[in-house]
């Protein structure tokens, strides 16, 4: 299989759930629908419908077949609960995927009646909008989706969750690993908010909630861990090439053979000294200088280089060796450098 994550959807969201992965520096790129084929699917480990509310049936087939036959998803919101025509189904096209059954939208938190009338009349639609669809995010003990860096974030007590969110049922089989309650331990029903199941050989996570939604509104650090996490859970593999940068620094591998075979994973430093003090549309890309990171590590999973090099510059980079895992210590990135693993 491919070294990539393939990322499916369109708009914010879409964008949203690729940001939240080349931060955490998985290996992925952005596909079509008309990649969600047999063939095209076969090149990747995992799969993200962020939000990937139309597909025919044609492709939720494939889909299913590409999870029955080991590989992974991660789906969010309304991914297949429409046909190509955008009209609704009955229920997900991938329900037995991922799970669930979708049972509706959860009724929004906040209404005028809420208020005293008085203060109620001076408010504008904008303050009951910034009002709907606030929850408390409960996580499972022992979650699968937990890793250090989310416990250090946001502990394991319950958390706020802001976005939108659909009400399932799950399946026999599927475990709920995080919920939604009314914030503040008002009374209300508990929403499953991320459900996970396994379908063949493969794995699925289903966002309720949608955290890739909420991530584009206000990006709460814990809404990439938990999108990262889920990614990961999904592969269930570590992934063949992993990156340990500043999340500034975007990772980029790919194949490349010419006189043998070789891994290229480029780097690029991504801070701005400057700022970003233009407007968006006139700011220029013009560097008059860097601010370097230092000591970068980049690990090889079931690959056995000959020799890692760093480009430009021909710099070998001595590597350590521990059972399957080759890793190498970027000394120095200023804005773009390559790590190039000679395979034999």
């Amino acid at each position: 299989m491919s070294i990539r994550v393939g990322v499916n959807g369109f708009g914010r969201i879409g964008r949203v759930f690729f940001r939240a992965a080349l931060e955490a520096h998985l290996p992925l790129t952005l596909i079509n629908d008309w990649n969600l084929t047999d063939a095209d699917l076969a090149k990747y480990k995992v799969l993200v419908l962020a939000n990937t509310a139309s597909l025919d049936n044609a492709q939720a087939e494939a889909v299913r077949r590409f999870v029955a036959n080991g590989g992974g998803l991660v789906a969010s919101l309304d991914a297949s609960l429409c046909d190509e025509f955008g009209d609704p189904r009955a229920d997900f096209a991938l329900a037995d995927v991922f799970g669930v059954s979708h049972r509706g939208v959860p009724a929004p938190k906040g209404a005028p009646a809420d208020l005293d009338v008085n203060f109620a009349r001076n408010l504008t639609a904008d303050y009951w909008e910034k009002r709907r669809n606030v929850w408390d995010l409960a996580r499972e003990k022992d979650s699968p989706l937990d890793s250090p860096k989310l416990r250090e974030l946001i502990g394991t007590k319950p958390v706020l969750f802001k976005g939108p969110a659909v009400r399932v049922a799950p399946r026999d089989g599927a475990k709920v690993l995080a919920t939604l309650t009314p914030p503040g331990g008002e009374p209300g029903e508990k929403i499953p908010a991320i459900v996970v199941n396994t379908f063949g050989k493969g794995r699925a996570v289903f966002l309720a909630a949608g955290l890739d939604a909420a991530n584009y509104q206000y990006a709460f650090p814990y809404h990439r861990e938990l999108l990262a996490n889920a990614i990961t859970f999904a592969a269930a593999a570590p992934p063949p090439i992993a990156v340990e940068a500043p999340l500034c620094v975007q990772a980029v591998a790919m194949r490349q053979r010419k006189d043998g075979e070789r891994l290229i994973v480029h780097l690029y430093n991504d801070v701005n000294t400057t700022a970003n003090r233009a407007r968006p549309e006139d700011d220029i890309p013009l560097r008059e200088e860097t601010l370097p990171i230092h000591d970068l590590r980049v690990t090889f999973r079931g690959y056995a280089p000959s020799r890692i090099h760093l480009e430009p510059g021909a710099l070998d980079l001595p590597f350590q060796r521990e059972g399957d895992t080759v890793t190498v210590t970027v000394p120095r990135l200023n804005v773009h450098a390559m790590v190039v693993a000679e395979l034999p």
